[in-house]
C-alpha cells in the first residue's frame, strides 16, 4: 500500500509542474506550490520504501495505458524519471511567481487604462496596492527578484494613484 501511495505521488508531482508550467496568475501558482508542499510532505513520510528504477517503469506503463484509455487528462504523458523526480523536489517558485506578476501586471494595466470613473480608478489602484503589501508578506514570495517586481509594480500603482489625486 505504500509504494502505491509512492508511486502515485511522483506523477501527482509530474501533474502539478505541468500544471504550474501553465499557470498566469498568481493565485494559481501559489495553489500549485501549496499542492506540491503537500505532496512531497506524504512521499517524505514514507520511511518503508524508497524509489527504484522498476516503480518508474511501473509508473510508466501505466500512465501510457491510461492514456490507451482515454482515461489521461494530459495531452502527453510525460516520461517520468528518477532525474525529473528531482528536479520537481528542488523546484523553486521564483521563475513562476515573476511570470504571473508580469502577467499580473499586462492584465491590470489594461483594466485601469479603461476606467472611466476616477473614483473607481482609485479604488481599484487601492486595492492592488493592498493586495500586492500582503504579497509582499507572503513567504513564498521570498526571493529578491519576485520581491523586486512586487516593490516595483506597488510603486507603479502609488503613483498612478498619486497622479490621479
Amino acid at each position: 500500500m505504500q509504494r502505491k501511495k509512492l508511486r502515485w505521488g511522483v506523477i501527482r508531482l509530474f501533474i502539478i509542474q505541468t500544471e504550474l508550467n501553465n499557470s498566469q496568475t498568481i493565485y494559481d501558482v501559489k495553489k500549485h506550490f501549496s499542492d506540491l508542499r503537500h505532496t512531497l510532505g506524504i512521499i517524505d513520510d514514507i520511511d518503508d520504501f524508497t524509489l527504484n528504477e522498476n516503480d518508474f517503469l511501473i509508473i510508466n506503463r501505466f500512465l501510457t495505458y491510461k492514456q490507451s484509455l482515454g482515461l489521461c487528462d494530459l495531452d502527453s504523458i510525460p516520461i517520468v524519471t528518477y532525474d525529473g523526480y528531482i528536479s520537481i523536489r528542488n523546484i523553486h517558485a521564483e521563475k513562476y511567481l515573476i511570470n504571473a506578476y508580469d502577467n499580473f501586471e499586462a492584465h491590470w494595466d489594461n483594466i485601469i487604462n479603461s476606467y472611466k470613473r476616477q473614483s473607481d480608478k482609485e479604488k481599484r489602484l487601492q486595492s492592488l496596492i493592498e493586495s500586492l503589501d500582503r504579497d509582499s508578506k507572503d513567504p513564498i514570495t521570498d526571493f529578491s527578484g519576485v520581491r523586486e517586481k512586487i516593490h516595483y509594480l506597488s510603486s507603479k500603482y502609488e503613483n498612478y494613484l498619486n497622479q490621479n489625486l
